[in-house]
């Protein structure tokens, strides 16, 4: 799906080349299936999750992050090359997250 498309079906694009999500908004979708949906998660406005998607009109991938994160889903269009990497830096920071330790162990 490219600009044009979406651009003659109503879709909004975005350039998330900037997009800092917050970690809450990050964290409403697990990591597995951001990059299986090709979305990731900008931003929570008024309870609508704002994602950007490799292609916004799948609505099976729309109703399933609906499911998951029990907020209504506002997709958007970003451009590939973007998108994949958002994904990477989401899949680096989930990574990353998981790697910390629990708690800080303290000596006694």
């Amino acid at each position: 799906m490219g600009a044009d498309v979406c651009k003659t079906r109503g879709i909004p694009s975005i350039d998330i080349t900037a997009a800092l999500p917050t970690p809450e908004v990050v964290g409403l979708v697990p990591s597995e299936m951001a990059l299986k949906l090709r979305a990731v998660p900008l931003a929570m406005e008024d309870g609508v999750l704002t994602v950007a998607m490799a292609d916004p009109t799948q609505r099976e991938s729309i109703d399933a992050l609906i499911e998951v994160t029990g907020h209504q889903v506002f997709p958007v269009w970003s451009p590939p090359n973007q998108l994949e990497a958002a994904l990477e830096r989401l899949a680096a920071l989930s990574q990353a997250i998981s790697d910390e330790p629990d708690s800080p162990q303290q000596e006694v």
